[in-house]
């Protein structure tokens, strides 16, 4: 099993990158002591090697039975920093991370690896807005990179509009639901009720080996809170923005 970790600074610095879906990316990316690479991310910190997607799977299987919190701490997985993000010692021109794959997303140059990796819905179609709409996000950990310090959904992001009608799950639900990227229980929520239309929506295909079948939507632009206040773990949030405690 290769698992790598990056410092909290640059989980936020790669959400400034779009998200190829909902908690991850599959993105180019410059390491230290490493030759430049495509990676599968995982809530911004969290990177597998991605140009062969059997050792993915094989990653990913090896993790069945791990928390968050291990992740975060364990001596099994490899610290790392990116040679072309806010902390690298540049020794030349770096070349910025580049996204490979987007589930939703019909602007972004897919790489070979990216195609044998995803699979993509057969139907995505323009978003809607009708007015204030609640929208959820899933993730295994306590804090969301992509969630901005005012409350709002940093620009690229993925996460599940209110009418989805399976919407409110916890366990190992969302993860199947929405095939997330990895075993560990998505027991974290977080929520962001606003007027903006998604870019795109469309249903989570199986991937990762998930069942899939969700609906996500998808938002080019950042997502600004129409009202604030609220948080919530395994239960629908107020409206609002919060994370999970």
């Amino acid at each position: 099993m290769t698992l790598l970790r990056l410092p909290v600074r640059e989980a936020k610095y790669l959400s400034s990158f779009p998200e190829s879906g909902m908690g991850f990316q599959v993105i180019e990316l410059g390491l230290m002591r490493r030759t430049r690479a495509l990676y599968l991310v995982v809530g911004g910190r969290f990177l597998i090697p991605a140009s062969d997607p059997d050792a993915v799977w094989r990653t990913l299987s090896a993790l069945e039975g791990w928390t968050a919190e291990r992740l975060e701490t364990s001596e099994e997985v490899e610290d790392t920093r990116l040679i072309d993000g806010p902390m690298g010692n540049y020794s030349g021109p770096a070349e910025r991370p580049s996204l490979r794959a987007s589930l939703l997303d019909p602007g972004v140059r897919w790489s070979e690896q990216g195609r044998a990796l995803l699979r993509v819905p057969e139907v995505v179609r323009p978003g809607t807005s009708g007015g204030p709409r609640r929208y959820v996000r899933y993730s295994p950990f306590e804090l969301d990179p992509r969630v901005l310090t005012d409350g709002s959904l940093a620009a690229g992001s993925y996460a599940v509009p209110d009418d989805d009608p399976e919407r409110d799950l916890d366990g190992a639900a969302p993860g199947e639901r929405y095939a997330l990227p990895t075993p560990l229980l998505a027991s974290r929520t977080w929520a962001i009720v606003t007027s903006a239309a998604p870019s795109w929506v469309g249903g989570s295909v199986a991937n990762f080996g998930r069942v899939g079948g969700g609906t996500q939507a998808f938002f080019k632009a950042r997502v600004v809170p129409e009202a604030g206040g609220g948080s919530t773990r395994n239960a629908a949030p107020p409206p609002g923005v919060g994370h999970s405690p």
